[in-house]
């Protein structure tokens, strides 16, 4: 019975009793050899076109590497074997690098360093640490942090926060700010009013007047009365609150 081939790497495996004399320099090439170059290989592969990495059973051949770096003017495709595998990609290309089993692809920028993983069918899938270079995250659901987010200038796309640990938008804040109903001393609640205006109280319902000169007040006692952010005497008749927006 022949030698036949693991169905990814392509290892040699000898029948039983093959090889009488010979099967240690066939285990040592056609195994434990290609089993190092799967496992750490490193491949610099110049590109002048659209290419398919080599294979070969049982003997050395480009697609087994773990690593290959690409080179190149220009963009390219590169098509790998239809096997499972996973390979970390380097694209030294001036174009987008894209790399194929036949049924899906995947897309590595100039520059990158991108670990690809394949079933050799329609899953394919790709990360590189420069996805999150200053792009936006999208559909990553939820993030717990221990600690702050440094080096970042915005979140954007934020949903509408709906718990008390979530993050707001500034269009959010502002928006609650100026709906929102407060609520003064004595349980009083009023709905904040356009910019300038001045909220006075007459004793047992607070208002909101654009002027203080349409205040009246009467029987007003005040001591040590000043303004400019100094206590204001009380009023035994009346209340003037200022809160100016």
């Amino acid at each position: 019975m022949p030698s036949s081939y693991t169905a990814s790497l392509r290892f040699t495996l000898q029948a039983t009793g093959e090889n009488n004399n010979t099967w240690g320099v066939i285990l040592n090439n056609g195994a434990f050899a290609l089993i190092d170059t799967a496992i750490s290989g490193f491949l610099v592969k110049a590109l002048t076109g659209n290419y398919t990495l080599t294979t070969a059973n049982g003997a050395t051949d480009e697609a087994r590497n773990a690593a290959i770096m690409f080179t190149g003017t220009g963009a390219f495709t590169v098509t790998i074997p239809s096997v499972s595998k996973k390979y970390d990609i380097w694209n030294t290309c001036t174009g987008v690098l894209t790399i194929s089993n036949g049924s899906a692809s995947v897309t590595v920028q100039p520059g990158a360093i991108a670990s690809i993983v394949t079933d050799g069918g329609a899953n394919m899938a790709r990360h590189a640490p420069s996805d999150f270079n200053n792009q936006n995250l999208i559909n990553i659901g939820s993030i717990a942090m221990n600690g702050p987010i440094t080096g970042c200038t915005s979140l954007t796309g934020l949903a509408l926060p709906t718990t008390a640990n979530q993050a707001a938008s500034k269009q959010y804040v502002d928006n609650a700010v100026s709906t929102a109903v407060w609520t003064i001393a004595g349980g009083i609640s009023i709905t904040p009013p356009n910019a300038g205006m001045v909220l006075t109280n007459n004793g047992t319902t607070p208002s909101w007047t654009n002027s203080l000169s349409a205040l009246t007040v009467t029987n007003l006692t005040a001591t040590s009365l000043t303004v400019g952010g100094a206590p204001v005497a009380t009023a035994q008749s009346a209340l003037v609150y200022a809160l100016v927006f």
